[in-house]
């Protein structure tokens, strides 16, 4: 008679297995996290470039950008973003290396209900610097948006990204027209990309 021998897996090998699956999930998952954390950033701002955007257009309906003055837009654009609280820009963002950019103040800048925060900085028509990458032509408004409001990091491309606002193109997204040559670039990328880097 022959015995029926049954093959199974050896507790160690059970053991071994698991202790390999598990060294591959400390490596993936802070890598998957550290994905969603950027996908997250990217639809921040794609949601808080929509509203900004709407809200200017908006605004020019009214009364063309070159006639704009500081207090005008500050008031329109109370009116018609969710706005619970006032001077809540960090004021000198940083850039990825760790140096801090100058001080842009926390003034006309506004906190909205998704925890995103818009600073208007007046420019008064000048010409669109080169390494923005958004062309040339003459921009009345420089617009910051802080996707994360006063948490931290606030470091230009990763939480902070730069917009002109035209009389012609309206809201511009800084890397609109070409790369940019600089961390200030890079809103058009992460609102076509979805996420940030």
């Amino acid at each position: 008679m022959k015995k029926n021998k049954k093959h199974a897996f050896t507790l160690a090998e059970l053991l071994i297995a698991l202790s390999i699956m598990a060294v591959i999930g400390v490596l993936t998952v802070p890598a998957l996290r550290d994905d969603a954390q950027k996908r997250e950033n990217g639809a921040r701002l794609v949601k808080a470039y929509a509203s900004v955007a709407q809200a200017f257009d908006y605004m020019t309906a009214k009364l063309p950008v070159t006639l704009w003055s500081q207090d005008w837009a500050n008031e329109q654009l109370k009116k018609q973003l969710n706005i619970i609280e006032e001077d809540c820009f960090c004021g000198s963002p940083r850039f990825p290396d760790g140096t801090n950019d100058s001080d842009y103040g926390v003034d006309n800048s506004y906190l909205l209900a998704d925890g995103s925060c818009v600073k208007l900085y007046s420019a008064g028509g000048s010409d669109l610097p080169e390494n923005w990458g958004m062309g040339s032509g003459k921009y009345y408004y420089e617009v910051f948006i802080d996707i994360n409001g006063k948490n931290r990091p606030n470091v230009w491309g990763q939480d902070v990204f730069l917009f002109a606002l035209t009389e012609d193109r309206g809201l511009v997204a800084s890397g609109a027209d070409e790369p940019s040559k600089d961390d200030y670039g890079k809103a058009a990328e992460v609102i076509k990309t979805g996420k940030t880097e």
